[in-house]
């Protein structure tokens, strides 16, 4: 019987929960990892589309079953463990709500001279232009046929976001967008200094002395906060956070982050630095 196989992306914030996951639960012998290249819309090929209908990474199959997205794959992973982790609670579909969704947060600009500056950063732009003549590609096979509405779907949504980031989007396009962006980046500002904080209790990780399932996911959205706040070494998380909301975090919060970096999870995965 073959291994179970996790798909991911090695500047994918969410591969980087599962990829967590993965070595603390004990199971790089017994889960094989893929690596999908994300620049390529690789997890756009018709293949992948048939296995995972979302296109979602991180994703896994087993001979029986294919978990769809990051909170099944480390429920997954927890569940076929020996090693012992606090199971998820809330707090994981909290950091997974569109409220504060990571993907978004990557693209979000809440004005203009914010999203000139990202444009000229590189990567939102890199991945737009990159990826979406290779969906066309895709979407233009024999194989897509059955798939045409998403290919539509996401040609459309690139297009959109790439009209935007090149300042060619309406105007009404363009102040929904910023304002969108301001109330995705008042929501994780909640997040990050009110609702994580309140979640940990005697620390340092949500879930006690080790880290649980909540723990996996909630690292890396805030890693992944931290880059586009202006962050590029594990090290600078902290200071490029309090810069960019304006406030010292709280004692919990950098506790938390502090405890991650000694692991050696956290160090494997984020050993080229941070990723967005």
């Amino acid at each position: 019987m073959p291994k179970p196989t996790l798909y991911t992306f090695a500047k994918s914030s969410w591969s980087a929960s599962a990829r967590i996951a993965r070595i603390e639960l004990d199971l790089c012998d017994v889960i094989e990892e893929r690596q999908l290249d994300f620049l390529k819309a690789e997890n756009m090929s018709p293949e992948y589309i048939r296995m995972t209908p979302n296109a979602t990474i991180p994703a896994l199959s087993t001979y029986t079953h294919v978990y769809r997205d990051t909170t099944e794959v480390i429920d997954y992973m927890a569940s076929v463990s020996g090693v012992k982790a606090a199971p998820r609670t809330r707090l994981t579909a909290v950091v997974h709500h569109s409220s504060i969704d990571a993907k978004f947060m990557a693209f979000a600009a809440r004005n203009e001279k914010e999203l000139a500056a990202k444009a000229a950063l590189g990567p939102p732009l890199l991945a737009l232009t990159s990826r979406l003549p290779r969906i066309r590609v895709y979407a233009a096979s024999p194989q897509a046929a059955p798939f045409s509405e998403k290919y539509a779907t996401k040609i459309a949504d690139v297009e959109q976001l790439l009209a935007i980031y090149t300042f060619s989007a309406p105007a009404a396009v363009m102040s929904n967008f910023y304002a969108t962006s301001q109330a995705v980046h008042d929501a994780a500002r909640v997040f990050l200094y009110e609702t994580l904080p309140g979640a940990i209790g005697s620390g340092p990780f949500v879930a006690g002395a080790v880290p649980g399932v909540d723990d996996f996911h909630t690292a890396t959205w805030v890693v992944h906060a931290g880059f586009l706040s202006g962050g590029q070494r594990t090290d600078d998380i902290i200071s490029a956070l309090e810069r960019r909301y304006g406030e010292k975090l709280s004692e919990k919060l950098t506790r938390f982050l502090r405890a991650w970096m000694m692991r050696e999870s956290f160090k494997k995965t984020y050993v080229g630095g941070l990723i967005w």
